[in-house]
């Protein structure tokens, strides 16, 4: 994953490039080791095979003039690719930080794109426009979906694009003509749960939970509930899915590992603060921090605590992790880098933002 290294090597600060160009002068050829969607693949694992060992070193920033997302940034054959709040799309060679592609599209980006071939599928918080295939090529949207807000990172498989609403729904769309094959919810009465929790999938299933306290397993192919797991907190936490076992945190202060296939619990495991955050997991462990600002690896299989480490601020994000190496990022304003065998400290970056 060299392009992924690059990036996580230069200890980037993104902050405002003062004007809007479009030189994208080639097609994007993704490889399967790049970044083109949250979490790395589609059981949202937040893991690659190699890191650049630290000490890391600041290379370039960049300024966007607007915050970003909780979620991490795409990198797709050596293009960072980042979405602002205030609707922006930009790509930056990662190599030089020159700027590639600067689009403005006035509505709101509270998550990161999916990148396939030479387009790229952005959600939006808008009920106006809230999710498109954008061509790289023509520069314009091949279609549009006027929905209600999507708040949390869309998920290509095969060519499905699935995605979470603001109103709790999951909805699945045919992205070579942009049409809805099914929609998932459930009745809440007069009110909905927003779902902030990005959905995954093993390929038979789509895992997302929502603000009800619900995780749900949901048919791949007909958009049939398989099963519900009930927690007594809302699911901020994207799931991950990793030898048939769902991992995800609740605002209940439990982390919890599901079968898959059945729905069945194989272990909880309390670590006594609410869990905004995504899991990262190997075959090393499971690795999740909390509100508290304790960060956790967790035996795969009993839910037994490997190792803590203990930081200054909460975490609402996901680590990135390796067979050797833990980055991890807090509101402590600093990167960390751990042994992700014994959780020993190896270095740490102070940077200006969260």
């Amino acid at each position: 994953m060299k392009t992924l290294l690059y990036y996580i090597s230069c200890v980037i600060i993104l902050t405002s490039i003062h004007c809007g160009t479009y030189r994208l002068e080639k097609y994007l050829s993704p490889k399967q080791s790049d970044w083109f969607m949250y979490g790395g693949n589609i059981n949202r694992t937040n893991y690659t095979k190699e890191l650049p060992n630290p000490p890391l070193t600041h290379a370039w920033n960049y300024d966007c003039g607007a915050g970003f997302n909780k979620f991490s940034a795409i990198v797709v054959d050596s293009i960072l690719i980042v979405t602002t709040l205030n609707g922006e799309l930009h790509m930056v060679n990662i190599t030089t930080a020159n700027q590639i592609v600067k689009k403005s599209f006035t509505k709101p980006i509270l998550a990161p794109p999916v990148v396939s071939s030479n387009v790229i599928y952005l959600p939006f918080s808008s009920s106006d426009l809230s999710i498109g295939e954008f061509d790289l090529s023509s520069k314009t949207f091949n279609w549009t979906l006027k929905l209600t807000g999507i708040d949390t990172s869309p998920l290509v498989v095969g060519n499905q694009l699935f995605f979470t609403t603001s109103d709790g729904k999951l909805i699945s769309v045919d992205r070579r003509k942009g049409i809805i094959n099914w929609s998932f919810s459930e009745n809440y009465g007069k009110s909905f749960k927003a779902s902030q929790s990005a959905p995954a999938s093993d390929g038979k299933y789509i895992i997302f939970g929502n603000d009800s306290g619900n995780l749900y397993s949901i048919d791949i192919d007909n958009g049939n509930l398989v099963w519900r797991f009930k927690t007594n907190g809302s699911i901020l936490s994207s799931p991950a899915i990793y030898d048939n076992i769902v991992y995800f945190g609740s605002t209940d202060e439990y982390f919890y590992a599901i079968n898959v296939d059945s729905g069945t619990l194989k272990w909880k495991v309390n670590i006594h603060s609410p869990i905004f955050s995504s899991p990262a997991v190997s075959g090393n462990g499971v690795y999740i921090g909390g509100t508290d600002g304790v960060f956790h690896c967790l035996d795969n299989l009993t839910g037994e605590t490997k190792w803590t480490f203990k930081t200054q601020s909460i975490f609402a994000y996901a680590p990135l992790i390796s067979d050797k190496i833990v980055y991890i990022g807090t509101y402590d304003k600093k990167l960390y880098s751990l042994d992700a065998i014994n959780g020993n400290l190896i270095w740490s970056y102070l940077v200006k933002g969260r």
